[in-house]
């Protein structure tokens, strides 16, 4: 459901600039917060895939919620894939 303008002269005619940050990485992230994501670590363990939803999206981080509800974070350095 559409959320009505707060500023009735308004309307929908603001634009956001995001002062170029449109084509970068977070950026693309954010649009997908809620999604579920499979994403594998750099690490050299078998575990080294986590599951869960984006949760929340940092300049150098990723939060995913865990479906035991738990929130990981992992940094952006140390993943090597992510799988939608």
């Amino acid at each position: 459901m559409a959320m009505p303008p707060i500023c009735h002269r308004c309307g929908d005619f603001f634009d956001i600039n995001l002062a170029g940050l449109t084509n970068s990485a977070n950026f693309e992230l954010i649009k997908f917060i809620g999604r579920k994501v499979e994403i594998e670590t750099t690490s050299c363990t078998e575990g080294n895939k986590i599951r869960g939803k984006i949760y929340n999206v940092g300049i150098d981080f990723i939060e995913l919620l865990k479906e035991n509800g738990r929130i990981v974070m992992i940094l952006k350095d140390n993943i090597s894939q992510i799988h939608w």
